[in-house]
């Protein structure tokens, strides 16, 4: 695995291509780019386009907000790349595994989860999908640390407490639940 001085600063870390999400079987109308939708719904086969052909590129040390309307694909997005919803379309390649250019929607379900558990990070919009409430800061952020293999507690600790720093969570903080 590449680490983060290996990294081409030019090059992007993550790259998001023609991805989409769909549910439907779509139509030859709603395939064409150009179709004009009715609030994302194909106005011939009812198909819904939650994701229409979205790219983008993360560069190293860019920080990335997704923003829209409700109901304009932020969530859907996010899930795909992350792999909790199937993309019907597109590509995810990052710089940070040494497959660099291999889409990772094809790969197996085992890769995804190591990709998710040592490559990948998400916030949910709904803390309780992504933190356990009964857990501390700490605790939560040692599941996630022991998920993708670290067991050494005081490297943990040591990282917990830069996480919470860099988010502006006091130390004191750090034994509290969510």
């Amino acid at each position: 695995m590449s680490t983060v001085t290996d990294i081409d600063r030019e090059a992007p870390l993550l790259s998001v291509n023609g991805l989409s999400r769909r549910y439907g079987a779509g139509c030859e109308y709603c395939a064409d780019h150009d179709a004009v939708l009715e609030r994302n719904y194909c106005p011939r086969c009812g198909t819904v386009h939650a994701l229409r052909d979205v790219s983008l590129d993360v560069y190293p040390g860019e920080i990335v907000g997704i923003v829209g309307e409700s109901g304009s694909g932020k969530s859907t997005l996010m899930q795909c790349i992350c792999f909790d919803q199937e993309a019907s379309a597109g590509s995810v390649t990052t710089a940070l595994v040494e497959e660099g250019e291999t889409n990772l929607l094809g790969v197996s379900p085992q890769h995804k989860r190591f990709i998710r558990n040592t490559i990948f990070g998400m916030v949910y919009q709904n803390p309780w999908l992504g933190l356990r409430m009964d857990f501390s800061a700490l605790s939560n952020i040692a599941e996630q640390m022991i998920a993708s293999g670290n067991r050494n507690v005081g490297e943990m600790r040591k990282r917990a407490y830069h996480l919470l720093e860099q988010v502006n969570i006091p130390a004191r903080r750090a034994v509290d639940p969510p």
